[in-house]
């Protein structure tokens, strides 16, 4: 049941996210910290036996070197660890789904414009939409059992 009550503030602040995203290329503290808040009270002190913690940080640290080399905005650098540590292992589904939509939308959109693929920037956030559904019914049909 509380990974139900997750998957539903993960998806109301990855549409929050999405929609400062796409409109002015900003993902606001505020939707971090809500995930982390809603983790805490979530999961209190399985945070750390569960090992959400442990991936969210080191989600964290992938994240910020991919901001230092300029792969991804600072948002996008706070919000995915912030959805591990709301979602632990299920976040990962829904990250590789939207990252899959993200990069096969941006590979076609640059080829339609001819510019650089990877000079091409792109909000990443509205992806994570379809990526949390994707996730979601993954988890209903396939892994059902697994908690």
């Amino acid at each position: 049941m509380t990974i139900w009550l997750a998957y539903l503030v993960g998806c109301i602040t990855c549409c929050w996210a999405a929609y400062t995203d796409y409109k002015k290329q900003i993902i606001p503290n505020s939707v971090v910290l809500i995930n982390v808040i809603a983790a805490i009270l979530i999961f209190r002190s399985s945070l750390i036996r569960n090992g959400h913690l442990w991936l969210a940080l080191s989600m964290f640290a992938v994240m910020f070197a991919m901001w230092l080399f300029k792969l991804i905005g600072a948002g996008d650098a706070k919000l995915l660890p912030s959805l591990v540590l709301l979602l632990g292992y299920n976040a990962f589904f829904a990250i590789f789904f939207a990252l899959v939509i993200f990069i096969a939308t941006g590979y076609l959109k640059a080829r339609r414009t001819a510019e650089n693929f990877w000079k091409f920037k792109m909000p990443l956030a509205p992806f994570l939409i379809p990526g949390m559904v994707l996730s979601i019914i993954l988890k209903l049909l396939i892994f059902k059992n697994l908690g």
